[in-house]
């Protein structure tokens, strides 16, 4: 079936510029969008344009998962044009780029090249103890070239540092007091301050 707005054409005139169809922009969405973005999800919920994209900067949120996911989702959406490359896995991954388990990736530095990289921070009663130098790590080396890293944390202060130790609660704890706490998928962050900041609660 032909899109009645573009006639097929994936552009349409918008004042003086042609912008792209949103026909358009759903096929590029799911080319785009990694599947554990989107966790089944075929198309690109609408209502997620009523969320502000998170900056491209240093990030760690805490909250229900899903609605990162779409914060995230929304935000990927919105940077799709700049071929922004990203990564987009759970913490322990880490592990398995450290042992050469990984099929992508033979070692940490590797992740580097992504111009920006999702980490689903999980917690667990019985966590790997190789996990928390890892993400200081990779977080360190990143911070180091510049380029930006959001982390997920489900749970907050005194449960994180029991579940990974002082250093990296610490790396993850807000310098200033902007917090983006994630309680559903209407809810906006609120600006952040400074660039080389990882924000948490």
């Amino acid at each position: 079936m032909i899109c009645p707005k573009c006639r097929g054409s994936k552009h349409i005139r918008q004042g003086r510029a042609w912008v792209r169809c949103d026909c358009a922009r759903l096929v590029t969405n799911s080319l785009y969008i990694k599947v554990n973005i989107r966790c089944g999800e075929l198309s690109y919920p609408v209502e997620l344009d009523l969320i502000d994209p998170l900056p491209l900067q240093d990030l760690s949120v805490s909250g229900d998962y899903h609605a990162f996911r779409k914060m995230v989702w929304r935000s990927l959406t919105s940077l799709e044009a700049r071929d922004l490359v990203y990564e987009y896995f759970d913490a322990y991954r880490l592990v398995e780029i450290y042992l050469g388990q990984d099929t992508t990736y033979t070692r940490l530095r590797d992740l580097d090249s992504s111009g920006l990289v999702v980490i689903a921070l999980g917690v667990s009663d019985l966590p790997n103890r190789m996990l928390p130098a890892l993400m200081c790590q990779l977080l360190t080396q990143r911070k180091m070239t510049g380029r930006p890293t959001w982390v997920y944390t489900p749970k907050v202060g005194s449960v994180l540092r029991a579940a990974y130790g002082n250093e990296l609660t610490d790396l993850l704890s807000p310098i200033k007091p902007t917090v983006y706490e994630v309680a559903g998928t209407k809810t906006a962050p609120t600006g952040a301050t400074s660039s080389d900041n990882f924000i948490g609660s």
